[in-house]
């Protein structure tokens, strides 16, 4: 192995990655991230002013209300840059402002996950989207394709979980994600990709229905997980 003399003028950069762990409960329809209560707050019931369970993109208006505080909001004027929003469409920036109008937006803009029940033979658009996307990763699991001898996710009854980037980054980490189904208190299923390729493995309870069979993809950089196990 060969070494390399540092000089005195050298600069060596050092990149550090990490990857934070997030866990989320569901109980009762109510989202709880990484056992995260409600905080009260001077001016809300809720700090950081937020859902429980979402995150906060900027953290802004974290105690204010708009009755003792007021919101505090993203705005700007209508002028010959023709700068605007992304959610302000050119029809409506050509015909609902004129030049000198202010634009606003407002605080705080959170995000959370998501789950999309499909019935068999229900229409799903969402999934169809997913469909070249769940193709290419045939090279890592067959349970990937979007339509094969092990089933058909454009007419199977499936899952749809939605993970906003603001959760994972870049991609959630292989190998992490690990699902746990209670009905009170009792454990009666677990999924976890145990072989780091994406399949979502029925690993517990032992002898469980299913167990040992895969029951849904992970696709770790685009932050979804496909439930297929109708079981």
């Amino acid at each position: 192995m060969s070494y390399k003399k540092f000089n005195q003028n050298d600069i060596v950069y050092n990149t550090l990655k990490t990857s934070p762990k997030i866990s989320l409960a569901i109980y009762n329809s109510v989202i709880y991230k990484s056992k995260q209560s409600q905080i009260q707050g001077a001016f809300t019931s809720s700090v950081p002013n937020a859902p429980p369970g979402n995150i906060s993109a900027y953290e802004l208006n974290v105690d204010r209300n708009e009755t003792d505080t007021g919101l505090i909001y993203p705005f700007l004027t209508k002028d010959g840059s023709l700068s605007s929003f992304r959610t302000v469409s050119t029809s409506e920036f050509n015909s609902d402002f004129n030049y000198g109008d202010v634009i606003t937006g407002s605080y705080p803009l959170t995000s959370s996950i998501s789950r999309e029940y499909y019935q068999q033979g229900e229409t799903r658009p969402r999934i169809t989207a997913l469909k070249n996307t769940l193709n290419y990763y045939k090279y890592l699991s067959r349970y990937y394709s979007f339509s094969s001898s092990v089933g058909d996710k454009g007419d199977d009854e499936l899952n749809l979980i939605s993970i906003p980037s603001v959760f994972y980054g870049s991609g959630i980490k292989k190998g992490t994600v690990d699902l746990k189904f209670y009905i009170s208190g009792t454990l009666i299923g677990r999924l976890q990709d145990a072989n780091q390729n994406g399949d979502l493995i029925q690993t517990g309870p032992s002898g469980s229905t299913g167990s040992g069979s895969v029951a849904g993809s992970v696709l770790y950089k685009e932050g979804f997980l496909v439930l297929t196990g109708s079981w």
